[in-house]
């Protein structure tokens, strides 16, 4: 049982590691640090899209996976700015 709890322990540890690594990625773009950030070896990175995805969106920031591994079992996440005059243009019923 120990060795579960400690796998559980080190999976939680990673997926907030992950986490943080996301949202200060997502910082970094929208506040125009950084115009792209790529996360490699994300284990969480297809549910972490997931979650971020809105807010980042918000911030004028995408998020999306690439880049898996052979064994599906990793992605890189790519945070960057939105390109906001052609999803603007999409939709501008005038245009």
């Amino acid at each position: 049982m120990e060795q579960f709890e400690s796998g559980q322990s080190l999976a939680i540890d990673r997926l907030a590691s992950e986490a943080a690594d996301v949202a200060a990625s997502i910082e970094l773009v929208s506040s125009g640090v950084a115009d792209r950030v790529t996360l490699t070896g994300m284990r969480f990175g297809r549910q972490l899209v997931l979650r971020h995805a809105a807010r980042a969106a918000r911030r004028g920031v995408s998020v999306e996976t690439s880049l898996w591994t052979e064994d599906d079992e990793a992605c890189d996440v790519e945070v960057g700015r939105l390109d906001l005059s052609a999803a603007e243009a999409e939709v501008d019923p005038n245009g």
